[in-house]
């Protein structure tokens, strides 16, 4: 399970999958696994 909490990505750079890869980065990093 993950938790985030907090995080927005500002109006200039919404729709360049900046969201999308962070959630990518966080389960797919070995140290949460």
């Amino acid at each position: 399970m993950y938790y985030v909490c907090d995080v927005f990505v500002l109006e200039a750079y919404r729709g360049q999958g900046i969201g999308k890869k962070l959630i990518e980065t966080i389960t797919n990093a070995p140290e949460f696994e």
